[in-house]
């Protein structure tokens, strides 16, 4: 099985909190995608990111490359609740099977609502008591053994269909510009492990 990486931004059509986002948020993003990207690329290949609505991406790599599987992280947020539920339709119509995965939150959101007799906690305290009563979130799975995996690669008219970016873009070239803004966070798993790391410090010398 080939794996591609892919990531679909539809710049034109956002809504919500990305049509009034700022450089900071998009500089964050940015980061976060090229963390992802440099990951990808120390085993062999690269997060694909492109222009254009998810299910006119995802409809022209089935039809051009074969794409039988579709994995994706579930956005809790209901303001994506219309983007997901096309891409899900999606793959219904066109027989990809599709996996959605949760990654944004410990606990699905959905079984806290469901166990809340279909209400969402409205206190901190009213949360600790359903998710005590869920038991514990899963644990992190570890790294995956790269040796196993085989990555893809997109021929040259199939990147133009999708509209390809030759690399993931900095917020100036989507649009976004500074005005004075200056970044204090960077995006990605490797800034975030290197904060976590800090902050430990800071707490266990509290503490002590």
């Amino acid at each position: 099985m080939l794996n591609l990486g892919v990531f679909s931004q539809k710049r034109l059509a956002m809504k919500h909190g990305m049509k009034v986002t700022g450089y900071n948020r998009q500089h964050y993003l940015m980061g976060a995608l090229s963390d992802l990207d440099d990951q990808l690329r120390e085993h062999g290949s690269q997060l694909f990111m492109c222009k254009g609505s998810p299910v006119d991406v995802f409809t022209t790599l089935h039809k051009e490359m074969g794409v039988t599987h579709l994995s994706f992280e579930q956005d809790c947020e209901a303001i994506w609740n219309r983007r997901d539920d096309e891409v899900r339709k999606m793959c219904s119509e066109l027989g990809i099977t599709m996996m959605e995965r949760i990654a944004h939150t410990l606990w699905d959101p959905f079984e806290i609502i469901e166990a809340n007799g279909g209400q969402p906690p409205t206190t901190y305290e009213m949360f600790v008591q359903v998710a005590g009563a869920l038991g514990l979130p899963h644990q992190p799975s570890p790294d995956p053994d790269w040796q196993d995996v085989t990555f893809g690669e997109l021929p040259d008219e199939v990147a133009q269909k999708i509209k390809l970016c030759p690399q993931v873009p900095s917020p100036e070239e989507q649009g976004w510009t500074r005005n004075g803004e200056c970044p204090v966070y960077s995006g990605g798993e490797k800034a975030a492990l290197a904060h976590l790391r800090e902050r430990l410090i800071v707490e266990d010398k509290a503490f002590r």
